[in-house]
């Protein structure tokens, strides 16, 4: 089966980034702060990828800050998005090729960790979660169809940038690379979007 480009170099590099940012974070006396109420902001995104078997495609989503655990910079991150890809495969079961989208309904959850000063305007991040995914297609080709009409899990990981606007540091633009590990669905997306930040993640420009 096809790999998707650096997910072993990815989800490394997310792996030290996290351990990194819960070791310099500063201690809390409070172990957790979860929740709706607890929430640090949402975020809207578009981006676009490939997953395997060679499926470009677009993404659209949303996402919710949820808190944090151990430390304010250790963030819960849930996301939805709808990736739409292109699949064209002959299938010699069928001794015919295939052309049509594919879909990609998912949502994970994500333990994301912000690197860097917590007063600072940038700063990048990297995260590793846990998705489900809603596959569905219409091929009307046995093995396709068995590839991509099923609910699956997936492990996804994250390394991005954000940079907070405006005087009171309630908006901020991020982009970043997103890659999931999914049963015959791997698949990356570069993902850019914008966030509107609640007290907990408000960073204000400096005087």
């Amino acid at each position: 089966m096809a790999r998707t480009p650096g997910m072993s170099q990815l989800l490394g590099a997310v792996l030290v980034s996290l351990l990194v940012g819960a070791r310099t974070s500063t201690c809390q006396e409070t172990v957790a702060e979860l929740g709706l109420r607890a929430s640090g902001g949402v975020s809207v995104f578009m981006g676009g990828g490939r997953a395997v078997h060679d499926v470009p495609g677009g993404e659209l989503g949303a996402a919710i800050d949820l808190g944090w655990a151990w430390s304010e910079r250790l963030r819960l991150m849930g996301d939805a998005s709808w990736f739409v890809g292109r699949l064209r495969e002959y299938v010699p079961q069928d001794d015919e090729e295939f052309s049509g989208p594919v879909y990609d309904l998912s949502g994970s959850v994500s333990l994301l960790a912000l690197i860097g000063s917590p007063a600072s305007r940038q700063a990048i991040y990297a995260g590793l979660g846990l998705s489900i995914h809603a596959l569905s297609s219409s091929f009307r080709s046995i093995p396709l169809d068995r590839r991509y009409n099923a609910n699956r899990f997936g492990v996804t990981g994250t390394l991005g940038g954000r940079m907070w606007l405006g005087q009171a540091g309630r908006s901020a633009l991020f982009a970043e690379l997103r890659e999931f590990r999914v049963s015959d669905m791997n698949r990356w997306s570069v993902r850019m979007g914008i966030m509107r930040n609640f007290d907990a993640l408000a960073r204000p420009r400096r005087s």
